[in-house]
């Protein structure tokens, strides 16, 4: 009956434990790399996170920037119809005072000839009038 009993293999148990720790080292291994991987996979998403929080950060700055130029524009382009409107209103007012200024010295040179004509006046016929 001593040869039922099946013998314990000592050669195959040695191999068994030996790739079994084999194994178990590469599993820790495994997962010691998936840790680190998932580390920076968090690490990589807080950065995504931060860097769309900064994105969104300037677009918003960027709208604001460009809301003020189209303002300054806006605003640019009122002053230079202003201006022109203006121009326009001191050129006409010029031309209005160049013309008053020509009559004035017209209506100065009428005087003085009505004041001639008066004083030729007198004297040819001032004293006919005065009875003389």
């Amino acid at each position: 009956r001593a040869h039922h009993a099946p013998p314990p293999p000592p050669q195959q148990a040695q191999p068994m434990s030996h790739e079994e720790s084999e194994i178990r080292a590469k599993i820790s291994a495994l997962e010691l790399e998936v840790e680190l991987s998932q580390k920076k996979a968090d690490q990589m998403h807080n950065v995504l996170d931060t860097t769309k929080e900064h994105y969104t950060q300037l677009e918003r700055k960027y709208d604001q920037a460009n809301a003020l130029l189209r303002n300054y524009q806006t605003h640019v382009e009122q002053l230079k119809e202003k201006d022109e409107h203006y121009a326009n209103l001191v050129t006409s007012l010029k031309t209005r005072i160049d013309e008053l200024e020509e009559r004035l010295e017209e209506m100065a040179a009428r005087k003085g000839e009505l004041r001639d004509l008066r004083q030729k006046l007198d004297d040819e016929f001032g004293p006919a009038i005065k009875g003389e």
